[in-house]
């Protein structure tokens, strides 16, 4: 959560970086000209009031003077918190300048490189070098001197592969930074980074390139249109559209910025789009029940190709699926393989059925006994039970429960009380998760939600079966427990 906490305030840099009035600035000092106005007419009637009495005048022009304190305070703190952050960033840019001069300097001058701010390299097979806006977010061991790695979050990301994992913030991404569609850190070497880039918002106007902000947390890019006070109205290069935005929300690019990047690679952004989707639904879905995972060790999906070359297992990991979870592109399928049953040769599948049926099916010969054992049982005269019961006799030990098997009823009640509270605490937990992946998507009207909450809806029922089940087992055990107790009385 640390990671998570710093990157973000790495990310909202480009708002700090904003070296105007804020929007709260601008709102308070409307207002403080306001109280004023107000303050001077409430002193000119207490001026020319005629009545003797001109306390409540007075109140008023004392509470307004209060509120104009208390109003240029406020003003005075965010003007002071805004000088502050701007020393900072020009702290950081210093810092990382004179960290780059000595590059013989021991590695122990390089500790303290966590969450500083800097520009990264962005290389990928189109062979072009961009520098972005990044966060130093770990040191890599090795290397001497400025000789070293590092890992870098970007916080301008611009695509799909440089936007930072969420869950991997958390530490609970199930993806490996390769499998990931997301970034867990790029890699570049210290030497090769350079001082970040703070943006420049006096010397925009209109035809100004820059990146937007947009709601999926990505930057496109824009061509300024129109500029007011704090917003500025802006048109997308690959959308054709206008949009209003706050200024803090875009980034000036710098005069030699290439924006030949964003053309080539306009099929892979569509492309992505097209998958987000479908990474989220696969990330939000939880673990299978741990019981039923360890039920399928024994006979797990490709555990027979340890005596072949596996193949087929690595084709199979190729196309994304992974060890230990189910089929399907939500990994919600079978855990286990097809059972394989040898079937007699020269026989049809009817007739296979039929001696599977009757295998299954009671012997007439045990059909008989039970039906005669019933029949001597209901032709037992109740008055002989009773004075069986009455004279203590040990004739009707042939209908009474031998100890052994009593015991075993009980054991059995057991058990199955526990297995059904051991599922009621693995529902619990589900929901649990579910609820939290409730609270990451907060859009009601997205398929995501919708498939959470069908999902929450039926694990509540199926929660609802198990306490009505438990219930039936507790009152059997109970009535065990209190019939023993009247025989032994």
């Amino acid at each position: 959560m640390r990671a998570f906490t710093r990157y973000k305030m790495a990310v909202s840099s480009t708002a700090t970086d904003y070296e105007g009035p804020t929007k709260v600035e601008v709102q308070l000092n409307a207002d403080l000209k306001m109280y004023q106005e107000q303050l001077d007419a409430i002193s000119e009637c207490i001026l020319s009031s005629q009545d003797a009495d001109v306390t409540d005048f007075i109140e008023v022009k004392n509470d307004l003077q209060q509120l104009i304190s208390i109003t240029k305070d406020r003003i005075l703190e965010l003007a002071k918190e805004r000088l502050l952050q701007s020393i900072d960033t020009c702290d950081d840019k210093k810092k990382f300048e004179d960290l780059c001069i000595d590059k013989s300097a021991p590695l122990d001058q390089y500790g303290d490189l966590k969450g500083m701010r800097c520009q990264a390299p962005l290389k990928e097979s189109w062979g072009t070098a961009l520098y972005h806006n990044a966060m130093i977010h770990n040191r890599l061991e090795g290397g001497d001197g400025a000789d070293f790695n590092v890992t870098v979050l970007f916080t301008n990301p611009c695509f799909n592969f440089m936007k930072v994992c969420p869950f991997f913030l958390e530490g609970r991404c199930k993806f490996t930074s390769e499998n990931c569609r997301y970034s867990h850190g790029h890699v570049v070497s210290f030497s090769d980074l350079k001082p970040y880039y703070k943006p420049d918002y006096s010397n925009i106007s209109v035809g100004t390139r820059c990146l937007v902000k947009q709601p999926d947390e990505l930057w496109h890019e824009a061509t300024v249109s129109f500029i007011e006070i704090d917003k500025v109205v802006v048109k997308f290069v690959t959308q054709k559209q206008d949009a209003e935005v706050p200024l803090a929300d875009v980034l000036p690019l710098e005069e030699n910025f290439n924006s030949s990047i964003f053309e080539d690679l306009e099929d892979d952004i569509d492309n992505e789009q097209s998958k987000d989707e479908e990474h989220e639904k696969v990330q939000d879905i939880e673990f299978n029940d741990i019981r039923q995972l360890e039920e399928s060790t024994a006979n797990r999906i490709g555990e027979w190709e340890k005596h072949t070359k596996g193949i087929g297992s690595k084709l199979m990991a190729k196309m994304g699926y992974v060890t230990g979870q189910g089929l399907g592109k939500s990994s919600d399928g079978r855990l286990e393989p097809v059972k394989i049953e040898i079937l007699p040769p020269g026989k049809s599948l009817d007739a296979c059925a039929a001696m599977r049926e009757s295998k299954n099916r009671p012997s007439k010969s045990h059909i008989k006994k039970v039906t005669k054992s019933e029949l001597e049982h209901s032709s037992s005269d109740t008055f002989d039970f009773l004075n069986r019961t009455i004279s203590g006799r040990s004739k009707h030990a042939h209908v009474a429960l031998d100890p052994m098997a009593k015991r075993d009823m009980k054991g059995d009640l057991n058990l199955q009380l526990f297995s059904v509270q051991e599922d009621l605490r693995n529902v619990d937990k589900k929901l649990l998760s579910l609820g939290q992946s409730l609270g990451r998507n907060q859009d009601k009207d997205s398929a995501i939600y919708s498939q959470i909450k069908q999902k929450v809806t039926s694990i509540q029922k199926q929660k609802e079966e198990l306490r009505h089940i438990e219930k039936k087992i507790l009152s059997k055990i109970e009535k065990n427990s209190n019939k023993k107790k009247l025989i032994n009385f």
